[in-house]
């Protein structure tokens, strides 16, 4: 992680499927958050609590895969901000984005280096 983008490579343990032998939605949930969390990071230097989350589920994920994260800062303003998330396969397809939005902490938003709202 750095300058605001992140990347991960993920293999779900077997007890993270569905009956049907994909990944569970809420564990790919996690991933985009975590990715996202990671990204934001690289910017304000702490971490934010999640406020919003939405992921898109492309294409089923099997289990025994492994798969890519990549995140990327979109906005960073004074009280929130917003993070893309893209999950690939090894293959370069992509199976599911998401979208975190974050509550900044107080401690970004009195920083010194803040401009001044106009």
């Amino acid at each position: 992680m750095a300058d605001g983008r992140s990347e991960v490579t993920w293999t779900p343990p077997d007890d993270w499927g569905n009956p049907v032998g994909n990944v569970h939605g809420g564990y790919i949930a996690l991933l985009v958050d975590d990715v996202a969390g990671m990204a934001l990071l690289s910017v304000i230097g702490t971490g934010a609590p999640t406020v919003s989350l939405q992921v898109d589920y492309l294409h089923g994920m099997p289990l025994g895969r492994e798969y890519i994260g990549r995140g990327e800062v979109v906005r960073v303003g004074k009280a929130t901000a917003i993070v893309d998330v893209h999950v690939y396969d090894t293959d370069e397809v992509m199976v599911a984005r998401g979208k975190c939005y974050f509550q900044l902490p107080s401690t970004w938003r009195d920083r010194k280096d803040a401009r001044p709202a106009t």
